[in-house]
């Protein structure tokens, strides 16, 4: 059996262009949106999510650098396709 992909609290970087504040920052994941969003399911639960499909809509938290140095997730959650965010260079 194919091991799921480690998609939830991985981080990517955002390469698209809704959010250009977000471009080329690293980005927390936090959930995907699958189906219509009138009646679709939140995944948070790599097992259930599986592999990323085109039309998933995840849902990602910017990385804040405090004036200490230290980085956290964000409190505001934006959205993303799947193909606007990349894993980043092991």
């Amino acid at each position: 059996m194919k091991q799921p992909q480690h998609i939830i609290g991985s981080t990517r970087i955002y390469t698209g262009d809704s959010h250009p504040w977000a471009k080329g920052q690293p980005v927390l994941i936090r959930a995907v949106h699958r189906g219509d969003p009138d009646d679709g399911v939140i995944l948070t639960d790599d097992l259930l999510i599986g592999e990323l499909q085109p039309d998933d809509i995840v849902e990602f938290l910017p990385h804040i650098t405090e004036p200490d140095g230290t980085v956290r997730p964000s409190w505001v959650a934006s959205d993303a396709r799947p193909d606007e965010l990349q894993i980043p260079p092991a």
